[in-house]
């Protein structure tokens, strides 16, 4: 028994030590070096990914390094237990208590934006108005089926549950008289015309792998889709560019088949109601371009100017100005206007917690200031 506790008090001992602090922050620096390395030859959202989503992970010369979420996790833990439930709580360390509590707020408004935040775009003409904005990376399949009076019923295989290697995937649901197997998944490709005779799903085109894009968001994808009953098996080629979805008929029911960029809805529509654009004199440099839009939230219409350094924060969304179109527009036509859409409950997180680090470096250097003019006003008297 006695042994179980000193191995314990040993473990807490050393999850609070200031030993395993610099190791963690070594293992760190190390990371953002390499992942800075890295992504010479990959996106960010790929660098992204490999170093800091996954917990463990080879880096492209074969070294063997923990990923940074679990880093921070461990550094988390550590500063829980040494530098808040461990620490001696007197007077003399309010500050660095404090301080403490900030760097930990931090991290956890990290975690909080790491498994809940949502990431996409939104495109809107002039005088159109949306209410969902899509996923940067995310690609889903959608079934769906035509109801009567225009009504439709969908089904959505994720992204997470599309084929990555050999083997496809099967999906079925109740109400579906038919299975979706879904195989060959290409991050990146283009469909290209072959010459009959080919083994080619529809005749003539084939899916041809492409290199990751540089920027991730760039990749457009490619799949098999083959729909299955006990009595025929319908296949099609799905694109992420293609200007029309696959449509069968089975048993008398219209279906059709689409892989698109997940789409989240948002709880109140944009309108753009105006987009301005400026450029360097004698270039075709970007010099200043922004949107006048119209959010309506509940029946209240409310009128917000979104411009490259002034982002629309609301509801805990983020619409920033990113870019627009098209570039060969004449003036008196319409333009559209491109915005990057963050959903993150913790987006006030960071501020607050540096807000919470200030007041304690406040508190700890006013006290040592205290203590100074004391000594100093003691050896004078």
């Amino acid at each position: 028994m006695n042994e179980t506790k000193n191995l314990l008090a040993k473990a807490l001992d050393f999850l609070g030590s200031y030993s395993l602090a610099c190791i963690l922050f070594l293992l760190l620096f190390i990371l953002t070096l390499f992942g800075t390395l890295e992504q010479a030859n990959s996106s960010l959202q790929d660098v992204r990914t490999k170093y800091f989503d996954s917990p463990f992970f080879l880096t492209e010369w074969g070294i063997p390094l923990p990923g940074a979420s679990l880093l921070l996790g461990i550094l988390f833990l550590n500063l829980l237990v040494g530098g808040m439930i461990r620490m001696r709580r007197t007077w003399s360390r309010v500050g660095i208590f404090v301080i403490h509590i900030g760097i930990a707020f931090l991290l956890l408004s990290g975690l909080v934006e790491g498994i809940t935040s949502k990431k996409g775009s939104m495109m809107v003409w002039e005088g159109q108005t949306r209410s969902e904005f899509r996923s940067y990376y995310d690609w889903d399949v959608s079934i769906l089926e035509e109801l009567p009076e225009g009504r439709q019923r969908a089904y959505t295989i994720p992204y997470e549950r599309l084929p990555r290697g050999g083997k496809p995937a099967v999906f079925r649901a109740d109400g579906l008289p038919f299975e979706v197997q879904l195989s060959g998944f290409l991050r990146n490709c283009r469909p290209e015309f072959v010459q009959h005779g080919s083994d080619s799903v529809e005749r003539g085109i084939v899916f041809r792998a492409l290199p990751p894009a540089e920027e991730a968001e760039q990749n457009v994808p490619g799949i098999t889709a083959a729909i299955v009953t006990k009595d025929l098996r319908r296949e099609a080629l799905l694109w992420g560019q293609q200007m029309q979805p696959f449509v069968t008929t089975i048993d008398g029911r219209r279906f059709a088949l689409d892989l698109h960029q997940r789409r989240w809805p948002l709880p109140f529509s944009v309108t753009l109601r105006k987009f301005t654009h400026e450029r360097h004199p004698g270039t075709m440099m970007d010099r200043y371009f922004s949107s006048d839009i119209t959010r309506v939230e509940n029946n209240v219409a409310t009128d917000v100017h979104i411009s490259m350094n002034d982002p629309m924060r609301h509801g805990g969304f983020i619409f920033f100005q990113s870019a627009w179109g098209p570039p060969n527009a004449r003036p008196g036509q319409p333009r559209y206007s491109v915005f990057s859409v963050v959903e993150n409950p913790a987006d006030h997180g960071p501020l607050v917690a540096l807000i919470i680090v200030a007041v304690g470096l406040l508190v700890h250097f006013l006290r040592k200031l205290a203590l100074h003019i004391g000594a100093e006003a003691r050896r004078r008297a």
